[in-house]
């Protein structure tokens, strides 16, 4: 059984409030961006750090974004508990392991710790 009717057949598979939910939702992971590496220029200058800062500020806000970007109700831990296992095991390693200098060249080479 459905938990609701099938969509209308005629409606848009995409209306207008999505569109606008997703402008917005893209203009905060941008604006985090690049206010990173707007700390990141003013801080260290133009070159790897910044960069570095961007590029982490950006991969970590689409992490956390997967949280709660299926629903507008309800987050990846009630809809799917496995998943959201899954999702805060990747965060909390990243958290783990980006502070350490070469512990993050170990992951990238494959190696296991466990």
């Amino acid at each position: 059984m459905l938990r609701q009717p099938p969509r209308d057949l005629a409606a848009p598979i995409l209306t207008s409030a999505d569109f606008k939910r997703i402008a917005f939702e893209s203009a905060v992971l941008s604006a985090g961006a690049f206010g990173a590496y707007g700390y990141g220029l003013a801080r260290y200058g133009m070159g790897a750090q910044a960069n570095t800062l961007a590029f982490t500020s950006l991969t970590v806000g689409q992490l956390l974004h997967a949280f709660s970007c299926r629903s507008h109700t309800h987050s990846l831990f009630s809809a799917h508990p496995p998943a959201g296992e899954s999702l805060s095991h990747v965060c909390r390693r990243w958290l783990a392991g980006a502070p350490v200098p070469g512990l993050d060249h170990a992951w990238a080479q494959g190696v296991s710790w466990g």
